[in-house]
């Protein structure tokens, strides 16, 4: 059962895909012709190589910087236990809470207007 539900879930991104690699998908139920044309187009555009450096250099940073502020964080709360460590703990979960959050007002306010 759970090789069918896990089927049944990816096959929309084996659509994207496909549809990604066709040069034609019509009447069809596998495209009737390949190409790699888009990506040479995307992947060479002058705009789009810059922003993918940008984003690779911007996402190691910040995982470095989240890697050395969480064991900082660790080492105050586990080890040391300054006056006020509590805070220090509660602020690194804190990236974790707010998105169950906005989820759960976002299912309140949907609720409210029905």
């Amino acid at each position: 059962m759970f090789l069918v539900v896990t089927f049944v879930a990816a096959l929309p991104h084996a659509g994207v895909i496909l549809l990604s690699v066709t040069r034609d998908w019509y009447e069809t139920v596998l495209p009737s012709s390949y190409t790699g044309v888009h990506y040479i187009g995307a992947l060479s555009h002058v705009f789009v190589v810059p922003s993918i450096v940008n984003s690779l250099r911007y996402s190691c940073l910040a995982t470095v910087v989240a890697v050395i502020v969480g064991l900082v964080i660790a080492f105050l709360a586990v080890r040391w236990k300054p006056l006020g460590w509590q805070v220090f703990d509660m602020l690194a979960m804190l990236p974790l809470a707010v998105p169950g959050i906005i989820m759960a007002f976002g299912y309140l306010s949907m609720g409210d207007a029905l």
